[in-house]
């Protein structure tokens, strides 16, 4: 037999068994998704996603935002802007654990559903523990300081110390509430879908 022959033979077929499935694809699509929202890597999840699913994935997103601008600057300093941060971020990264794909079907050539159980952090919860009278009263107590502050330091500086306090509180209870909140098991559906570039991605989540 020709040895040319033979190489490209054996070239066809091992690219032949390199390469995934379509339903395989649409697979590792939905464990890149899956391990992303565990981690609470946004930027991954987005890459991954495209039309109604990045939308949702942005929606999410925001709901983790601190709400600070560039314009928050005289009162918020950067420091409080950062502690923020770092709260918002340890939140997502906690909102979701323990991705499991139970499912995958083909819906077309060019759709697959993956269904996947997650445990969601239940912020209702979170939102009890940290909005607890006693967690009230001590922010009640922080702003009562502010005219005392603002009368040693003046107005400005007054209410950034007043803010730092503020910040050190809420970063403290947000961060002690979330190591035994409660987490609920719940059902998603992503729909996978082959783009024209022949790419798959997460259009849309169920």
């Amino acid at each position: 037999m020709n040895m040319k022959k033979l190489l490209a033979a054996m070239l066809v077929f091992l690219a032949g068994c390199g390469a995934l499935s379509p339903e395989a694809k649409a697979r590792k699509v939905a464990e890149t998704m899956i391990e992303s929202l565990d981690k609470g890597d946004f930027d991954g999840a987005e890459a991954v996603s495209v039309d109604d699913g990045l939308q949702a994935i942005r929606s999410i997103r925001e709901n983790f935002s601190t709400g600070f601008s560039e314009a928050d600057g005289e009162y918020y300093t950067n420091e409080i802007k950062q502690k923020m941060q770092d709260m918002s971020d340890a939140m997502a990264e906690k909102a979701f654990n323990n991705g499991k794909i139970t499912s995958v079907e083909k819906i077309d050539d060019n759709q697959y559903a993956v269904t996947f159980t997650m445990d969601f952090m239940d912020f209702s919860e979170l939102g009890q523990k940290v909005n607890s009278e006693q967690n009230q009263q001590k922010i009640m107590d922080i702003v009562s300081q502010s005219g005392d502050l603002m009368a040693k330091y003046g107005e400005t500086e007054g209410t950034k110390q007043m803010m730092g306090q503020m910040a050190d509180f809420v970063y403290t209870t947000y961060m002690d509430a979330m190591k035994d909140v409660s987490y609920n098991n719940e059902e998603t559906k992503l729909i996978i879908q082959k783009q024209e570039d022949g790419k798959w991605l997460v259009s849309d989540i169920q």
